[in-house]
């Protein structure tokens, strides 16, 4: 079964989530995983906001900068929070809409 997350990006851009794609992501997702902890925790995602902004965008990002990405990544969470608790005041506990 696939996030809503994906469901959505499927609608708009079906080719974004390939079969290769989605391998090619788990492998970058594990390689990052130091830990093993199957989470992405601020000590590995730093690094690779760090690098991938400097490679892709000749961008130097300092050690606050990252924090502030994760930032935007929580206020994304939140908005995509709202916008699942929005659905789910139309909806029963079982996913059927209300009337």
């Amino acid at each position: 079964m696939f996030s809503q997350a994906v469901v959505e990006v499927r609608a708009v851009m079906p080719e974004f989530f390939s079969q290769r794609r989605i391998r090619a992501m788990r492998d970058v997702f594990h390689e990052i995983d130091v830990d093993e902890g199957l989470n992405l925790d601020q000590e590995e995602l730093a690094p690779f906001y760090e690098y991938v902004f400097y490679k892709l965008f000749d961008v130097n990002l300092t050690r606050d900068e990252p924090k502030q990405a994760k930032r935007m990544h929580v206020d994304d969470a939140a908005y995509d929070d709202a916008r699942h608790n929005d659905h789910n005041e139309n909806t029963t506990h079982d996913g059927n809409e209300c009337a």
